[in-house]
């Protein structure tokens, strides 16, 4: 996480210098969404292998109580976050800045709450499972 941080600021670092000299063709929002679609398509590569904790990853309250949940959302959602990224990145090529923001919008929005949609009714669909129906 550390070295991703460093490597995001200095991304950022000479985005800003790029776009000061004039050298950016794409403007500092266009190389920002770009940035950001980098950050998810490597953070989703490494959301499979996250261990249950308290600090990084999909924490809601459902995918918090059972460790089965936390698997199988995070390497679900590891997936989603790649193949959203890739997708981006390829709109990105071909579409104006202007409309690329709101594709990236909609699409950063999906990825986050699919997730927590995800475990939400992954966790009631455990909990109804467990209760016995009277029959």
């Amino acid at each position: 996480m550390r070295f991703f941080t460093i490597l995001l600021l200095t991304g950022v670092y000479f985005l800003h210098m790029a776009e000061a000299s004039g050298l950016n063709p794409f403007g500092i929002v266009g190389s920002a969404m770009l940035v950001v679609t980098l950050i998810v398509l490597v953070t989703g590569n490494y959301l499979g292998a996250l261990k249950p904790n308290y600090f990084v990853g999909i924490r809601t309250p459902w995918t918090l109580e059972d460790p089965e949940i936390w698997t199988r959302v995070h390497r679900s959602a590891g997936r989603l976050w790649v193949v959203a990224s890739c997708l981006l990145l390829v709109v990105w090529l071909f579409v104006p800045p202007g409309q690329y923001v709101v594709v990236f919008l909609v699409t950063v929005c999906a990825v986050f709450v699919v997730p927590v949609l995800q475990s939400y009714l992954m966790f009631r669909a455990k909990r109804d499972h467990g209760r016995t129906h009277p029959g």
